[in-house]
């Protein structure tokens, strides 16, 4: 039997983007189910030239509430849930074979890939449950929003190959954009956060609320003040996979900092509790390179062909290459002048 697919977004002002968007599952989903949280462009007459379902409703500073919306709203089995700045490449064949025998599972992780044009990115990619049955999840969390079930439990999910399906994302396109975002995103997140800390006794909750404040703390470039949040994070996360990005994030900002014994500290730390050794070389290799030694980063260099950080994104191999190049030439110059 053919599975039907509902694409869901939420929108506001993003008719540069959009056509793309919806060209790239417009004929291929049974129903596009857009959700405009307050457009004066041309959002919506775009979205209803792709024939889609547009429905406007009053933007509540939250993001799982708006998304939930497209989901009452969608009929199909299965949501695609997309960003207006995304779009897909499918094997449509592939993907109905897919999820006519999905054997329990209940959402795929997608590749998405992010194209990023400010300083502040970089490309690489990461997973994410993208395609999900829409009866059985539902979107948490103000910002840096994330599916679960209605009683707040991870899905079960199953790994969806990128010759499959994967989502291409623009990123930020200049740093003006990044900071607006960012300090959106860091109003809700500490909003969220000062909510759940009069409410919630859920340490582990709290702690994924406090990784959000740092998170978005990053994005605005302030790194010092991130440090506090992860720290909280770390000191209360009962789950170690939050933990382990906690600790990520934390030993991330002392490197940028200039901090490099921090942050070699925190990456054995990291690999001691169960990261990948690859990427916790990686960032030791990073700090000791700062801090005049190439040679000894070239020590923990070998073998690092791939960079993973404990969120699941993967580094651009060109960056690896390019860093083991950079300590190479400078241990030969401190060689040649030693």
């Amino acid at each position: 039997m053919v599975k039907t697919i509902s694409a869901c977004l939420i929108t506001k002002n993003e008719e540069i983007h959009l056509e793309r968007c919806l060209s790239s599952v417009y004929g291929h989903v049974d129903e596009i189910v857009v959700v405009d949280t307050g457009s004066n462009d041309r959002t919506v007459e775009i979205a209803q030239g792709f024939g889609a379902k547009v429905f406007s409703v009053s933007w509540k500073d939250d993001f799982a509430l708006a998304r939930n919306a497209a989901l009452d709203l969608a009929s199909s089995e299965w949501i695609l849930s997309i960003d207006a700045d995304e779009w897909v490449e499918v094997n449509w064949d592939a993907l109905d074979f897919a999820l006519r025998y999905p054997r329990g599972t209940q959402a795929y992780l997608i590749d998405i890939e992010v194209k990023s044009a400010t300083s502040f990115g970089g490309d690489y990619s990461f997973r994410a449950p993208r395609l999900f049955t829409r009866t059985e999840l539902r979107w948490f969390n103000r910002v840096h929003e994330k599916v679960l079930t209605p009683d707040g439990f991870e899905p079960v999910v199953s790994f969806l190959e990128s010759s499959i399906m994967k989502i291409i994302d623009v990123g930020y396109q200049n740093e003006d954009d990044c900071l607006v975002k960012g300090e959106r995103n860091y109003t809700l997140a500490l909003r969220d956060l000062l909510d759940h800390q009069e409410f919630s006794f859920d340490q582990n909750l709290l702690a994924q609320k406090a990784f959000e404040v740092g998170r978005s703390l990053v994005t605005l470039g302030r790194r010092e003040e991130s440090c506090e949040y992860f720290e909280q994070a770390r000191g209360t996360a009962r789950d170690p996979q939050l933990w382990m990005c906690a600790t990520d994030f934390l030993a991330r900002q002392y490197l940028a900092l200039g901090r490099f014994r921090y942050c070699i500290s925190l990456a054995i730390s990291l690999r001691q509790r169960g990261g990948e050794e690859r990427y916790c070389n990686w960032l030791c290799a990073q700090a000791l390179a700062q801090a005049g030694q190439p040679h000894d980063a070239l020590d923990f260099l070998e073998g690092v062909d791939q960079v993973i950080d404990p969120s699941g994104c993967e580094f651009d191999r060109a960056r690896v290459v390019e860093f083991r190049s950079l300590c190479l030439a400078l241990s030969e110059l401190e060689e040649s002048t030693g």
